[in-house]
């Protein structure tokens, strides 16, 4: 079981597989692990007011699935080698890590070396 959080500031109510679900704002009902990401993902149509523009709050499908009922705070991993999980002293010391031990396993995109190159020598130029 997992939590179902609306983060809006009125109640969301959708009808999901037959039944109606109705959570009020800034608090979660339980559900079922996939369930309850089939339910945030599913399509919600846009209410709108008579000139076409998006009524909000209304309009906004605001749900966060969480795990353990806690919605998690960002995770800042600092200076670490997402292959080796080496932590190093500083940006400078993990580039150096990185060149020393993972440059085999480097993607190069051509495409993207290039695009960056040009965008360097129009802020240049």
């Amino acid at each position: 079981m997992v939590k179902v959080w609306n983060l809006n500031s009125i109640p969301h109510v959708e009808m999901f597989k037959g039944k109606q679900i109705r959570i009020e704002p800034q608090s979660c009902i339980d559900m079922e692990f996939y369930e309850a990401y089939e339910f945030r993902g599913q399509f919600k149509p846009m209410i709108t007011d008579e000139n076409g523009k998006p009524k909000l709050p209304e309009s906004a499908k605001m749900i966060r699935v969480v795990d353990n009922g806690v919605i998690p705070e960002a995770i800042d991993q600092g200076n670490t080698c997402m292959v080796c999980k080496y932590k190093a002293v500083n940006e400078k010391d993990l580039m150096a890590h990185i060149t020393a031990n993972h440059t085999a396993q480097a993607v190069r995109d051509e495409e993207a070396e290039k695009f960056l190159e040009d965008k360097k020598k129009k802020k240049v130029g």
